[in-house]
């Protein structure tokens, strides 16, 4: 059995002390971090995931929904 994975990786973007940082939501997104020795991908991560032909979206969030309900 041949199991394909996806070439998306996830990320949930937030800032902390004013630093972007970037956090893995996806299996292909955690594999990267690990990879890399890093809980959060790193912009060169994510450069170099891009040059393997992923693609990198950013997880939605739904914060603002939850306001005022």
């Amino acid at each position: 059995m041949v199991m394909t994975m996806s070439k998306t990786i996830t990320v949930s973007i937030k800032t902390v002390y004013g630093e972007l940082r970037f956090y893995p939501v996806n299996e292909q997104a955690q594999i990267f971090a690990a990879i890399s020795g890093h809980k959060t991908l790193t912009p060169h991560t994510i450069a170099q995931a891009k040059l393997l032909g992923y693609e990198v979206v950013e997880a939605k969030s739904d914060i603002l929904s939850k306001i005022g309900s």
